[in-house]
């Protein structure tokens, strides 16, 4: 997915009270690459080839949610597979296993609350 050119990303201080810089989804991820906070080395302007993601956000920002959309997505593709076992290179029949790990019970709970 190619990334916006719309100002609309902004980035306070620590107390949240003072509005430090205004992004683009480019430019917060020349400054998330600069800052070292991604495991993105480079920006490539069509997207492409990113596999990873190293997720930026602040408390009750949102990660447990996001977690579960992505997770739910790649669960999603693996059973419209005609053959997820070959696929992965699995033996034939061989089960497959799909593990949801946190921190505490609660966010255990609210994660799983989701699906």
């Amino acid at each position: 997915m190619k990334l916006s050119d719309k100002k609309d990303i902004e980035v306070y201080n620590d107390t949240n009270d003072k509005l430090l810089h205004t992004f683009s989804e480019k430019e917060m991820m020349k400054w998330l690459i600069k800052n070292r906070r991604t495991n993105i080395k480079e920006y490539k302007a069509d997207g492409v080839g990113f596999r990873d993601l190293l997720l930026y956000a602040g408390r009750r920002g949102s990660k447990s949610v996001i977690s579960v959309i992505i997770s739910a997505y790649e669960l999603y593709k693996l059973l419209m597979k005609k053959n997820p076992q070959g696929y992965y290179r699995f033996p034939k029949g061989q089960e497959i296993y799909a593990s949801f790990i946190s921190s505490s019970e609660e966010q255990s709970r609210c994660v799983m609350d989701r699906f």
